[in-house]
This record gives C-alpha cells, structure tokens and sequence, in this order.
C-alpha cells in the first residue's frame, strides 16, 4: 500500500512539470493494479487547486477532477477520510516536524498504515527521515 501525495497527481497531468514521466508513470501502475494507491480526503481539491492555478483551464482542471472521480469509483484509488484523531495526529506531526498542514496529513495517514508515502517533494522526504 502507498498513499500518494498530491503533487504526484500534478505531475502526472501537468506536461510541463518536471516531474511528469514520473507521475505519469506511478499514474499508471495505480490504473493497472500494480499499485494500491491510498489518498486522504485533502487530496482531489489540493490537486484541482493547484491544477487549475498551474493551467489557468477550468476545462482541463475538470477533466483531471474527473479523472480522479474515476479511479476513486473503480476502487483503483481508495480515499481515506479525515477522521478527528486523524486531525490530532496531523496537527502533531505538523508540529513537530514543521511541514504545512496538508503534508502533515499525508504523512500521518503513511505513518497509521504502515505506508509507504509517494512524493516527489524533498522537504518532506527530508523532514520524514529526521
């Protein structure tokens, strides 16, 4: 099991992103199977944010929302919820490890699973190894 971090998703869908083969790829292996890809509830409006600030489309930002909605549904992408020990575990992690408040949930819902935490953002991967 991964819980794969949002910018994962923007690099996919975003061509010019640096990261992009490799989202596209991990993109991929979660549509075949070859991953179970976990999200928290934060993720799809963190991802249309930044999507749609990125592209400036309102059209593409849907398709991507879309997307999205679609592996949630075929069970390929399960969403976890953010429950209210969830908060207080992502509020102390926030704390402790000074990340924002949205890393700090995807970095406590890695934590609760025993997950591995997919991203491609290397503060956090910095900030989860201290």
């Amino acid at each position: 099991m991964k819980v794969i971090d949002s910018c994962v998703f923007v690099s996919a869908f975003c061509k010019t992103d640096p990261n992009h083969e490799n989202g596209k790829k991990i993109l991929e292996e979660i549509i075949d199977g070859k991953i179970e890809a976990v999200i928290p509830t934060i993720a799809m409006p963190e991802v249309c944010g930044v999507i749609r600030r990125i592209t400036g489309s309102v059209e593409m930002t849907n398709e991507v929302k879309k997307e999205l909605e679609d592996l949630i549904n075929s069970g390929l992408l399960k969403v976890e919820e953010l429950t209210k020990r969830r908060m207080k575990e992502a509020s102390e992690i926030a704390i402790r490890l000074g990340v924002k408040g949205a890393d700090a949930i995807f970095i406590s819902l890695a934590r609760e699973l025993n997950a591995e935490l997919v991203t491609f953002d290397n503060e956090i991967k910095k900030k989860i190894k201290s």
